[in-house]
């Protein structure tokens, strides 16, 4: 990993269908970044079939509930805006 950009936090919640507490979990805040370099000598078929099936699948527990979405050279990344 070369950088990264998050916070951790604790999450827990309640579930109203058993009527009790979810398990508190260490988690990474929402738009948390992680900047991971692969020299392109690396690069194949293997490492982005892998990294589509990051962007479809996600990562970590809870992902039904929306945690763990994942973006790999999202256009987002790619918009560069100047500050003067």
């Amino acid at each position: 990993m070369l950088r990264r950009y998050t916070n951790a936090a604790h999450r827990g919640g309640w579930n109203t269908a058993w009527g009790l507490p979810k398990d508190t979990e260490i988690v990474s805040k929402m738009s948390g970044v992680y900047i991971y370099h692969i020299p392109t000598e690396f690069v194949d078929e293997r490492w982005m079939r892998a990294l589509s099936d990051l962007e479809l699948g996600g990562v970590g527990q809870r992902r039904g509930e929306g945690f763990g979405q994942v973006r790999v050279c999202d256009d987002f990344h790619c918009d560069i805006q100047e500050v003067h």
